[in-house]
């Protein structure tokens, strides 16, 4: 593939002649609301990304997924949401000069009406 810019008719496509159940899209790259919408948009269940007006340190980042993936998959917190928000405290409280915290609100969770369990109150 070359270096054209997808298009969101182009990723929706991509996603319907797959007829993907996709649950969770992580994208921590700069800016990437947008593209997390088109995500979200396309059926994906839930979507991680950076706000659309900010930047991300990639230390953050990689706190975060650590966290994030470690709660989903050791079943610390075994849904999106409350996956989320334990690598959200994760990375919060990761230094003492604040810097991560400030990083921390830079990271968006969209997610489809209904998509978590009824017991679920954390998101």
């Amino acid at each position: 593939m070359d270096a054209q810019k997808l298009e969101a008719i182009n990723i929706k496509n991509f996603f319907m002649e797959r007829n993907q159940n996709i649950k969770l899209a992580v994208i921590l790259s700069c800016h990437s609301e947008s593209i997390g919408s088109i995500f979200l948009n396309c059926g994906i269940q839930h979507v991680i990304c950076i706000k659309r007006l900010h930047t991300i340190d990639d230390d953050a980042c990689l706190i975060f997924t650590n966290a994030l993936y470690t709660a989903l998959f050791d079943g610390v917190n075994p849904t999106v949401c409350g996956a989320y928000h334990h690598a959200i405290d994760i990375l919060k409280n990761s230094n003492k000069n604040n810097k991560f915290k400030e990083e921390a609100e830079k990271f968006l969770l969209l997610k489809k009406k209904g998509t978590e369990p009824e017991h679920s109150t954390e998101c």
